[in-house]
């Protein structure tokens, strides 16, 4: 019983960041279609026949593919020089309006599923809009809730970008940081993006993340980032008495961690005294800050966005009512909270699928395989279930 507990809990701890992001998209996208939040953020619209609407999510996904491919290799040139304050500066201040304008529009949700659906609970006057006791002249208006709002969403989002940035912070905090940032984002990105521009946007980013990883922006990305980092041990080995001789690329000594890291990330063997602690090290680097770190592997936070925006799709208001509407009639909601188990099980397959190549690989893209069988998941739960 006990090694069965123990098997259970490792399992648990090896899918946590899938599934935490996974849990915290669903939740928030469910809560935009209880909220009847319809928002698509394209240049062209997915109204139509069926090529049209998939015609116009190529082009829809041509305008999100094209400008991170850009980035990517401008990101890139500025791990090449060295730039890391033009680095902390631009992804802080991306991580700070991401958090803080995400978490305001899903709040706001919130906010309006309570004052519609459960007032009767929260005792709220709905008449003139705004929060009062009964029998009570009306104490706090919308207005100022707004303000609270903004101000609460803007900390939040600071606070964010502040842990993921800074080196004061431990890596159990960052993580924690990265995961609730990545559930926000996906959800985010699959309440405002329709469906065929999510699966072609997916599709391409998949194609591109093999291409990044082998040959282009990511690996250049890992050599600057490892270059620095084997500067950083050479410094280290002169001032710290180190068992490092016995470190080679294949096998790991006594006192010494093999870290391996996908998506974004390469094979990397760090030379460490205590294990423990090097699992709440606070390194400098923008890549390590930018992940999901576990013991033996780290996830970007890209991958985690892309997950948890093709799980919660199903859950979206724009599938429920564009694609969704007769197994809407024919079986009810519960239905799409179904699709959405098909898609995370395909997720989780490709997880463990790429962890295991990552056992034979110095460096391994991190979306195909997740992207491919989840998508799977999707798809063939959809058809099978529209068919039957």
């Amino acid at each position: 019983m006990k090694r069965l507990l123990v098997s259970i809990h490792e399992k648990l701890v090896f899918f946590a960041p899938v599934l935490v992001v996974i849990a915290i998209a669903t939740f928030l996208v469910f809560c935009t279609y209880q909220a009847d939040f319809i928002v698509t953020a394209t240049v062209f619209s997915e109204e139509g026949s069926g090529s049209d609407a998939a015609s116009a999510g190529l082009f829809n996904a041509l305008t999100f593919i094209l400008p991170a491919i850009i980035g990517g290799f401008g990101i890139a040139l500025l791990f090449k020089y060295r730039k890391k304050l033009t680095l902390k500066a631009f992804f802080g201040g991306a991580l700070f309006f991401a958090g803080t304008f995400i978490t305001f529009f899903f709040a706001d949700s919130i906010l309006y599923i309570i004052r519609t659906q459960f007032y009767g609970i929260f005792i709220l006057d709905m008449g003139p809009l705004y929060f009062s006791f009964i029998d009570q002249e009306p104490m706090i208006g919308m207005s100022e809730i707004y303000y609270v709002m903004i101000i609460c969403c803007g900390l939040l989002g600071f606070g964010m970008a502040h842990i993921l940035i800074s080196r004061k912070f431990m890596r159990h905090t960052k993580n924690y940081a990265i995961l609730f940032l990545s559930a926000l984002m996906g959800a985010f990105l699959a309440v405002i993006l329709p469906t065929y521009t999510i699966i072609i946007l997916l599709v391409g980013l998949s194609i591109y993340d093999i291409y990044s990883v082998r040959h282009g922006p990511i690996k250049d990305i890992m050599k600057y980032t490892l270059e620095d980092e084997n500067n950083y041990d050479h410094y280290h080995d002169q001032t710290t008495p180190t068992d490092s001789d016995s470190i080679t690329q294949h096998s790991t000594g006594p006192g010494q961690k093999k870290q391996q890291r996908f998506g974004c990330i390469a094979l990397r063997i760090d030379n460490v005294l205590d294990d423990d602690h090097n699992d709440d090290y606070d390194d400098d680097s923008i890549l390590t800050s930018m992940t999901y770190s576990a013991r033996d592997w780290d996830v970007g936070i890209g991958d985690l966005v892309f997950y948890s925006m093709l799980a919660s799709q199903p859950l979206t208001p724009y599938f429920i009512y564009h694609h969704g509407a007769d197994l809407m009639s024919t079986y009810g909601l519960w239905i799409f909270w179904l699709i959405s188990l098909f898609t995370m099980i395909g997720i989780l397959i490709g997880f463990v699928i790429t962890i295991r190549l990552l056992e034979r690989n110095s460096m391994l893209p991190g979306l195909p395989c997740s992207i491919a069988l989840g998508l799977i998941g999707f798809l063939g739960s959809t058809i099978i279930l529209s068919i039957i």
